[in-house]
Order: structure tokens, then sequence, then C-alpha cells
């Protein structure tokens, strides 16, 4: 099953297409196929059965209303109308397991505004070795490429950020912030410590690296919006990475095959 793209507004068209194949993968031709699309509490909010043309295609269409919910919908292609039943739950439907099929997709619903202005973040370096702290150029400028002077700056590294279905809003969870003031072309420097990201990272000794996430917050004073920007920081044990990897040493007396992998 597929999908016109994986992101959608409130009152756009969701296109939805699938192949069904039978046996020796071949096309299945005047299947009937059941199409629905759940959100995250399971409610259907759409519904349409369709017939495979003679090659295998099914398609379909759902207007999105204007007033929906936000967030993560599942669509569920199958060859039966029952409840749809993942592969870890125990089916109480009459319809035999072996014959039924199903495939699904995720797509998001949500609402998109143009930004009043663009939030650029770049740190000096792109990975941080033990004794070295991070360096952090946040730039904002007008879409017209006029900056924004004296934008208020905060700096915050992403914890964890998660959708609220049912509160319809993000759950944002950020560590202690850097803030400060950009100068009259938007800009702003700063420079933050990375030993508690270090400390969690030699925690794990098969871990050579890792990136952390940050979220660069820019307010313009004069209308007092908010545009975000997120970007990775790389800590690593070592500047080089050298990895060994075998392939099947099953053959008895032979040498081994290996490859050298360094980055």
């Amino acid at each position: 099953m597929q999908t016109d793209k994986p992101l959608y507004q409130p009152g756009q068209m969701l296109h939805i297409r699938a192949l069904v194949f039978g046996d020796e993968h071949r096309a299945l031709a005047t299947k009937k196929i059941y199409i629905q699309v759940e959100d995250e509490d399971g409610t259907v909010v759409f519904r349409d059965e369709r017939t495979s043309s003679r090659f295998g295609v099914v398609a379909t269409d759902w207007a999105i209303p204007d007033r929906i919910r936000l967030g993560e919908y599942r669509i569920l292609a199958k060859t039966y109308p029952g409840r749809f039943v993942d592969e870890d739950e125990d089916s109480d439907d009459e319809e035999n397991p072996m014959a039924a099929a199903a495939d699904r997709r995720t797509v998001r619903i949500s609402r998109y505004e143009l930004p009043m202005f663009v939030v650029s973040a770049k740190p000096d370096r792109s990975y941080y070795l033990p004794e070295q702290k991070a360096s952090v150029d946040v730039n904002a400028a007008y879409l017209f490429g006029k900056p924004v002077p004296k934008a208020m700056v905060r700096i915050s590294r992403l914890e964890e950020r998660t959708w609220n279905f049912a509160k319809q809003r993000w759950e944002i969870d950020e560590g202690e912030p850097v803030s400060g003031t950009a100068d009259d072309l938007g800009n702003f420097h700063t420079t933050f410590d990375l030993s508690k990201e270090r400390a969690d990272l030699d925690e794990y000794s098969y871990r050579k690296f890792r990136d952390i996430t940050y979220t660069a917050y820019a307010t313009d004073p004069s209308t007092g919006r908010t545009e975000e920007r997120r970007f990775d920081v790389r800590i690593t044990k070592y500047p080089m990475h050298v990895y060994y990897v075998t392939q099947d040493s099953s053959r008895r007396g032979l040498p081994d095959e290996f490859f050298v992998s360094t980055s």
C-alpha cells in the first residue's frame, strides 16, 4: 500500500493506492479489498471497499475533514472486513488467518504555518572529542533576507518530544537552557559544556559516538513570534573509528575474508 505523501493538512485529499498479489507474486484481479483509516485511539474515521483491477490495483481517496484531531493516522488495506488484528494478538475472527492478508501505513495530519523568519544553528565542528566544548552560532533572518535584530535566543538539549493526541499538543522534555540576545545582525554565539553527555556515552563501552539533539529558539522582540531549529552535536571517544567486519567464516581450512572500514 502507498500514499502520495507522508504528511497532510486538514482539508487536503489523501490518495491511497494498493497493489494486490496472489500466488507466485502475480497481480490478483477482482479481489475485494477493505480500506480503513484509524486515529491514535483506534477510532475508524474512514472506510471503503474496492475491487482490484486486472492489474491488481485498488485506489481510493479520503477527503480529510477541516475539523479533525491532529496526530498519527494508520491506514489499513486488508482482504477481510473484520477488525484488524496485530500479529501479537489472538484473533477471534472466523476468517482463515492463513488466507487473510493486510498491509498498513502511517501518515501524520498536522497544520503547517509559513514561518515569519528562519533560524539556523551551526556548530563549529562536525564532532567533539572528550576535552572539547561545543561552540554554536545561531542566526535569525526574515525570509526576505533582513536579519532579526536583538532576537531573544534560547538553546536547550532535547530529551524527549512526543505528540499528546488526547491533549492535542507537543509534550517536550528539555535540559537546562542557554539563553542570550542576538546582535543587530541576528547573530548569537555561545559555548556549552558536554561533560554530562560525555559521561552518558562512557557508560556504554560498545558505543563509540553519540548524536545529541538540541533546539535553538529565537523570538522576534517586535512581534513576539518564536521560530525554532533542531540540530545535532556529535560527541565521540576517538577522532577516527576503525571497524573490522568479517564474512562467513564457516569455510574450514580457508583464510577468512574481512573488510576494514574507517570513518
